[in-house]
C-alpha cells in the first residue's frame, strides 16, 4: 500500500533536518567542498519532491534554511516571522548563501533564546531596489549591551572567542560588493542587521 501524503511528508522532513544538521558540522569544521556537494543533493531533493512547497521564500536553499529555522524556533517559543524573495541569480555560491543566512540565525536565535519566551522574536525581510537586495534581520535582545562595531551582543561566557559569525556575514556580503550595517535600540530591545548586496557582482 503506498504512503499517505502525510507519512512522505514526515519521511522527507526527518531526511531533510539530517542533511541540515550535517550541512552545518561540515561549514563548521571548514569543509565546504563537502557541504557544497551535500546542499546539491539537497538542491535535487527539493526540485524533485512534490510534498514541500516555499513557504517564507521562492528560493529553494533559502527556503530550506527558513523551514528548518521555523521548526527551531517552533521548540524554542521564538516568534517567526520570514519573507524574502530573492532574484533568481544570486552574486554568491550556494554555499555562502547557507552559510550567511546559518550564520545570521545561529546568531538571532542565541540571543533570542535567554529572553522570556513572551518576548523572543525573530523577523527576515527583504526588498529589491535600483539594483540592490536589502534583506532586514530584526530579532529581540535582552537591551544591556549596544553593538560596539565589531561584536554581535552575546550570551556565552567567553566574549572574546565569539562574534566570528558577524565577521563571515561580513566578508560573505563584501566580498559581492555590499554593506552590512547593524543597529541596536536598547530601549525596544531590538537588534537590526541590514544586509546590502548588489544583484550582480561588481567588478
Amino acid at each position: 500500500m503506498p504512503a499517505n501524503r502525510s507519512d512522505l511528508f514526515c519521511a522527507f522532513q526527518h531526511d531533510f533536518k539530517n542533511m541540515m544538521a550535517s550541512v552545518k558540522t561540515l561549514i563548521s569544521n571548514n569543509e565546504n567542498e563537502r557541504a557544497l556537494c551535500l546542499i546539491d543533493e539537497i538542491h535535487n531533493n527539493l526540485n524533485n519532491s512534490s510534498i514541500i512547497k516555499s513557504t517564507y521564500s521562492d528560493n529553494i536553499i533559502a527556503d530550506a534554511i527558513l523551514q528548518d529555522t521555523a521548526d527551531l524556533c517552533e521548540k524554542k517559543s521564538i516568534r517567526f516571522i520570514a519573507t524574502v524573495h530573492l532574484p533568481g541569480i544570486l552574486p554568491m555560491s550556494e554555499l555562502d548563501l547557507v552559510r550567511l543566512f546559518t550564520n545570521i540565525i545561529n546568531n538571532a536565535v542565541e540571543v533570542c533564546y535567554i529572553l522570556p519566551a513572551s518576548e523572543r522574536v525573530i523577523e527576515i525581510s527583504d526588498t529589491c531596489i535600483e539594483g540592490w537586495i536589502l534583506i532586514e534581520i530584526i530579532n529581540s535582545y535582552d537591551g544591556i549591551a549596544a553593538y560596539n562595531g565589531k561584536k554581535l551582543p552575546t550570551s556565552k561566557p567567553n566574549k572574546n572567542s565569539h562574534g566570528f559569525g558577524l565577521k563571515t556575514v561580513k566578508e560573505i556580503v563584501e566580498n559581492t560588493g555590499g554593506l552590512i550595517f547593524i543597529e541596536t535600540n536598547q530601549k525596544e530591545k531590538k537588534f537590526l542587521l541590514r544586509l546590502h548586496i548588489p544583484q550582480r557582482m561588481t567588478d
